[in-house]
């Protein structure tokens, strides 16, 4: 059975996966125009100082053993603002390229997460933290309290994203436009990189930090396979992500072996195959049409 039995644990499960797939989608979207998507790797690995953080501070306070997921997703948001940061100020200052300061970027902060969660582990009762579900994904005991807050997280960034629409284009297609316009280009790419840290950090426990980035990409580039212009590019973007979370969800709300983050990914990967095996105008009939041309 692909979906499980109607209950309300995997109901709750399933609706906030679905919800993360959509927003993850609308944002990817955006970045994948913008040629920015690789930023979300920076982020997702560098929200893990924040976890580890936000967990010894919860700690300290004696706020649910330190697994208050507020202020675990309130530290991991800020860590990744600043690692986000961090790759602007030295791409903007140094003779390093962007990607280069991504992997820089990423490499250190994903070694300092590492290093707190090692330590955490040492502490009363960190050995069952579980923080390493913030890895690689586990939502199966989500909590109401918890759904209400990623969704209220999720829905804030898809607010964003609809709000500065207009802007978001010009940023994407014609960020030279929009600087005459009126538009500070970093501030929208600032407004940009933000939304992207809320959604992120909101989908930490579905997919994990590891395979988040993959919510925020593999959508968006499906999607191009068979659009061009950047409203159908959101929708079908949306129904990608959408439905890979649903049936990653609920495969992995039946099989409790398989992870939630990887059931999703692997979902979303199957729009990707079709595309590239399918699509007459960018998949692989026009890469074998021209070479049959030569």
């Amino acid at each position: 059975m692909i979906f499980p039995a109607a209950g309300y644990n995997s109901a709750l499960v399933i609706t906030t996966a679905t919800l993360l797939g959509v927003v993850c989608a609308v944002a990817g979207s955006f970045l994948f125009y913008r040629r920015r998507v690789m930023i979300v790797d920076a982020i997702s690995h560098g929200s893990l100082p924040g976890i580890g953080a936000g967990f010894l501070f919860a700690y300290a306070l004696g706020l649910d053993g330190g697994r208050n997921l507020p202020i675990l997703l309130s530290a991991a948001a800020l860590s990744g603002l600043l690692c986000a940061g961090c790759v602007q100020l030295l791409s903007r200052h140094t003779r390093l390229d962007e990607n280069t300061c991504i992997g820089v970027a990423l490499s250190g902060t994903y070694g300092l997460g590492v290093v707190l969660l090692s330590l955490i582990q040492s502490l009363p009762g960190g050995n069952r933290a579980g923080l390493d579900h913030f890895l690689l994904g586990q939502i199966a005991g989500l909590t109401l309290s918890d759904a209400a807050l990623i969704a209220g997280i999720a829905l804030l960034t898809l607010a964003v994203c609809l709000l500065f629409y207009k802007e978001f284009q010009c940023l994407c297609f014609d960020p030279d436009y929009a600087q005459s316009s009126g538009f500070s280009v970093r501030v929208l790419d600032f407004l940009l990189i933000s939304a992207t840290v809320l959604i992120v950090c909101a989908g930490l426990k579905a997919a994990g930090a590891i395979l988040i980035v993959a919510l925020l990409v593999i959508p968006p580039a499906s999607a191009a396979f068979w659009v061009s212009r950047l409203p159908g590019q959101l929708i079908l973007s949306a129904v990608f992500g959408g439905s890979g979370a649903i049936v990653g969800a609920a495969l992995s709300s039946e099989y409790a072996d398989i992870p939630t983050g990887s059931a999703i990914v692997l979902m979303q990967a199957i729009p990707f195959l079709f595309g590239l095996l399918f699509s007459p105008d960018r998949g692989l009939p026009r890469y074998i049409r021209k070479r049959s041309r030569l």
